[in-house]
């Protein structure tokens, strides 16, 4: 299944930017009715179907919502060194 990424996930109705859409439309060749992953990088992965197939912005209703992890249970150190 593909995934793709939309800031504006949430857990009703939401757009993908153009660039995307026309990747989704045109490229894979994606219809209405087609069920697709999609993230907002925050930790929010939904199961979505195609409402409308617009290559200039495609509407996804979500149907199931996967992970919805806000806050991380650890942190993350990262060093450098210009050695």
């Amino acid at each position: 299944m593909h995934l793709f990424y939309s800031k504006d996930v949430n857990k009703d109705f939401f757009l993908l930017s153009p660039e995307e859409s026309l990747h989704c439309v045109k490229v894979l060749r994606f219809k209405a009715k087609q069920t697709v992953l999609a993230t907002n990088g925050c930790g929010l992965l939904v199961e979505a179907v195609l409402i409308d197939e617009n290559f200039k912005g495609v509407m996804l209703k979500t149907s199931k919502v996967l992970i919805d992890k806000i806050a991380l249970d650890y942190k993350l150190h990262v060093a450098l060194s210009p050695l």
